[in-house]
C-alpha cells in the first residue's frame, strides 16, 4: 500500500480487511490503538513482524513505525517529553540514523536495506507512556566488508565520512589526499552513489547529530571514526611473499603505517599475528610457523571482519544503555511492543550457510504466520458457527526439521563436524550425505548435487541449492587468540574495548562488564555461528510466541525503483519469498471469500430478481441469502455431491 493511502480501515484482530485498501499507518497504529483501548490487553505483549524479501525496503516504515507508536499514547500523556522529564522517544528514534549508517547498505533491490536482522522491544507505563526500549540484532552481514557484487555499496559509514568530513578531520583520520576511488571496501563494486537520491554529507551530519542526541561522548564518535576509517585503510594493505611459504607485510603500501596509527598498534605485532600462527606440538609445546602469502590475506579480511563486528555490537550495546528503562521506571513497566525487522527469503545462483540460516528463520517465522492465519480462520467460523473441521493445517515442521534438528539435520551435523579432529568441507559433506534420510521430501541431494557437494532444500518458498563451500570455516569463525592479544596491546583504550568484546562474544553468559577468565576462550571456541543464531531464533520465537503478533509485508514492484512500472514476474517471486502465496494456499483451504448477509444479498441478487424482492417486504437478509444459495445450488449439474454443495457455501 502507498505511504499516503490513509483510508484503509483496519480489521479486528488485524487478519481480514473488508471493503478496504490496506493502508500500512493503520496496520502500523492497530497494536497501540490496541493497547491503549483497554486494561485486560495490557497483561499481554504485542508484536509486530515486519516480513521484507531482501531489499523490499523497511528501514523507513521503521522509523514511521515507532513515531506512529508514539504518537498514539492516550491522550492523557500528550505532553512533551520534556515535560514529562523523558527524552525516551527521541532517543530512540535517532538509534535509527546510527544502526542505518553501519548496518545498512545499497542492494540491488534497495538503497537503504538493513544488512542485519533487528527486533525492537518498547515497553510502556500502566497509562501509555513510553517508558524505554531495548534492541536485539541478528546476523550482520560481515562478509559484504570483504566482497560487494555489482552494482551494490558497502555499509554508508564509509561513503558518509569520505564526503562528510571536513578537512581538518579527513586530516585527523588519516583521510587527506584520498578519494573514495581509492579504496577497495568502497571501490570494489563500482558503485559509489544511492539512486534514491539521499546524500551521505547530509547523512554524515545527521549521523553526527544522532549520535549527540544518544549521549556518545565526543571522544567515542572519534574513536568509531578512526576504527571505521582503519577498516578503510587495511583492506587496502598489500603482503609480499619472500617465498611459497612465507608472508610479508608490504612497506611500500601507504596505508600499513596509517592503519597501525589509527588502531595504535606496532608493525611487529602486526607482522606477527598475520604472517605466522601457532600450533601445538604433542598437546604442550607450541611452535611458530610461517602463513602462506594467500593465508595471511584471509586473516587480514577475518581481523577486519572481526573489528567492525565488534564495533557494531559495542554500538548497539550503548545504545541500549542510553534507550533502557531507567531504575527511577522499572516498577511501572506493564506492556510492551515489539517490532521485527528481519531478513527475507533468500535464493541466489549461490547460495551458502548465511542463506541456510536466514532462510531457516523465515521457514520459523511462516510456521508462526500460518498458525495466526489458521487460528484466525478457525475463531471466524466458529464464531459464525460454521463446521471447519475439513480444513487441514499447512506445517512445514518437517523442513525445520531436516535444517535444525538434534541427531539428523543440516545444522546439528554441520556443528558436529566443525570441530572435529582433520574436519574440512568434504568430510563434512560426505557425513551428511550419509546422515540424512534419503526418503525426506525436504533434504534432496541426488548423484548430480553431491558431485558437487551440493544439495536442495525444499522450503515453504520454493526449492533451494545450496554450496557447502566454506561452510566449516564460516561456522566456526574463529577469532584467534592471536587477533584479540593485537588488539589488548593497542595504545587506543576504545581498541582494548574490541577486543573484550571478542572475548565476551563467545561466553554465552559474558557481559562487558564481566571479568573474564581463560575459561570464556574455551566457550568461544565451541560456539559455533549456527550454534549462536540457532539460540537467537529460539528465543526469538518464544517471545514472538507469548504475543498477539500483526504483519507486515513490504514489496516493491520494480527493480529499477520507478514509478507506475508493474512487473509481474518481480512482485510473484516476492509474494512467494515472503509467504504469502502460502497464506492464500491456507485461506483457499477454507471458504476464501466472507460476506454479510446484506453485502451477499446486495452482490448475488440479480440472479434471482423475482424470488428477492417478492421476499423483501417480509423477510430479512439471513432469509434472502438462503433463497439465494438454495435456488443457486439446486440449478448446479445433478454429478456435484450434496455434501460437495454443503462444503461449497455454509451460511454462519
Amino acid at each position: 500500500a502507498s505511504l499516503s493511502q490513509r483510508n484503509g480501515k483496519a480489521a479486528s484482530r488485524g487478519t481480514l480487511v473488508r471493503s478496504s485498501r490496506p493502508s500500512l499507518r493503520n496496520i502500523v497504529k492497530a497494536p497501540s490503538i490496541r493497547l491503549s483501548k483497554s486494561a485486560p490487553p495490557l497483561e499481554r505483549g504485542l508484536s509486530r513482524r515486519v516480513s521484507v524479501s531482501r531489499g523490499s525496503g523497511f528501514s523507513s516504515m521503521g522509523s514511521i513505525s515507532e513515531a506512529q507508536l508514539e504518537s498514539n499514547r492516550p491522550s492523557m500523556d500528550r505532553r512533551p517529553s520534556w515535560i514529562l522529564g523523558s527524552d525516551i522517544e527521541v532517543k530512540i528514534l535517532e538509534a535509527n540514523p546510527i544502526l542505518e549508517a553501519f548496518g545498512n547498505a545499497r542492494t540491488v533491490r534497495n538503497d537503504n536495506s538493513s544488512r542485519f536482522g533487528k527486533y525492537i522491544e518498547l515497553f510502556f507505563s500502566q497509562k501509555g507512556s513510553l517508558i524505554g526500549a531495548t534492541i536485539e540484532t541478528y546476523l550482520l552481514e560481515k562478509v559484504r566488508l570483504i566482497h560487494c557484487e555489482e552494482g551494490e555499496r558497502n555499509y554508508h559509514i564509509f561513503y558518509e565520512i569520505m564526503d562528510g568530513a571536513s578537512e581538518d578531520e579527513l586530516k585527523e583520520y588519516l583521510l587527506d589526499g584520498y578519494e573514495k576511488e581509492d579504496f577497495k571496501i568502497i571501490n570494489q563494486s563500482g558503485t559509489m552513489d544511492r539512486r534514491d537520491c539521499v546524500d551521505d554529507q547530509e547523512e554524515f551530519d545527521n549521523l553526527i547529530e544522532s549520535m549527540s542526541l544518544l549521549q556518545f561522548y565526543p571522544d567515542q564518535v572519534r574513536d568509531i571514526t578512526r576504527v571505521s576509517v582503519s577498516c578503510m585503510h587495511a583492506l587496502n594493505l598489500t603482503f609480499t611473499a619472500p617465498s611459497e611459504d612465507e608472508s610479508d607485510l608490504d612497506d611500500a603500501n601507504p596505508h600499513l603505517q596509517k592503519f597501525l596509527s589509527l588502531m595504535g598498534l606496532e608493525r611487529k605485532d602486526l607482522h606477527d599475528t598475520i604472517c605466522f600462527y601457532e600450533i601445538l606440538i604433542a598437546g604442550r609445546d607450541k611452535q611458530r610457523r610461517n602463513q602462506s602469502k594467500a593465508n595471511a590475506e584471509k586473516g587480514m579480511e577475518a581481523f577486519i571482519k572481526s573489528i567492525y563486528n565488534a564495533m557494531f555490537t559495542y554500538l548497539v550495546d550503548t545504545i541500549n544503555q542510553r534507550i533502557s528503562i531507567q531504575s527511577s521506571k522499572s516498577s511501572e513497566q506493564s506492556a510492551s511492543i515489539g517490532i521485527l525487522d528481519i531478513f527475507g527469503f533468500e535464493s541466489f545462483q549461490t547460495n551458502s550457510l548465511e542463506q541456510l540460516m536466514i532462510n531457516y528463520c523465515n521457514e520459523a517465522m511462516q510456521q508462526l504466520f500460518n498458525a495466526v492465519v489458521f487460528k484466525s480462520m478457525k475463531e471466524e467460523y466458529d464464531r459464525e458457527g460454521i463446521d471447519s473441521s475439513f480444513i487441514s493445517f499447512p506445517d512445514n515442521q518437517d523442513a525445520l526439521d531436516a535444517i535444525d534438528n538434534k541427531g539428523t539435520s543440516v545444522l546439528s551435523i554441520l556443528n558436529d563436524m566443525s570441530f572435529a579432529p582433520g574436519t574440512n568441507d568434504e568430510k563434512f559433506v560426505s557425513n551428511l550425505y550419509q546422515r540424512m534420510d534419503p526418503k525426506s521430501t525436504r533434504f534432496i541431494a541426488n548423484p548430480l548435487h553431491q558431485g558437487k557437494r551440493m544439495f536442495v532444500i525444499n522450503h515453504y518458498a520454493g526449492p533451494v541449492e545450496y554450496s557447502t563451500e566454506k561452510w566449516i570455516e564460516k561456522n566456526k569463525d574463529e577469532v584467534p587468540r592471536a587477533m584479540v592479544k593485537l588488539l589488548e596491546s593497542s595504545s587506543n583504550s576504545f581498541v582494548k574495548m574490541l577486543a573484550l568484546i571478542l572475548e565476551v562474544e563467545g561466553d554465552p553468559n559474558g557481559s562487558l562488564n564481566s571479568s573474564l577468565s581463560s575459561s570464556i576462550s574455551r566457550k568461544r571456541n565451541q560456539k559455533t555461528v549456527a550454534k549462536q543464531f540457532s539460540s537467537q531464533l529460539t528465543k526469538l520465537r518464544k517471545k514472538i510466541g507469548d504475543t498477539t503478533p500483526y504483519f507486515v509485508r513490504c514489496i516493491k514492484p520494480n527493480q529499477q525503483l520507478t514509478p507506475d512500472n508493474y512487473c509481474h514476474k518481480v512482485v510473484l517471486d516476492q509474494l512467494k519469498s515472503l509467504g504469502v502465496m502460502e497464506a492464500v494456499r491456507v485461506s483457499r483451504s477454507g471458504f476464501s471469500k466472507s460476506y454479510t448477509h446484506e453485502e451477499f444479498t446486495r452482490r448475488y441478487q440479480v440472479l434471482l430478481p423475482g424470488k428477492v424482492r417478492a421476499a423483501s417486504d417480509r423477510e430479512g437478509a439471513s432469509k434472502k441469502c438462503k433463497i439465494i444459495v438454495n435456488e443457486s445450488l439446486s440449478m448446479m449439474s445433478t454429478n456435484i455431491s450434496k455434501e460437495e454443495r454443503e462444503k461449497g457455501i455454509q451460511l454462519g
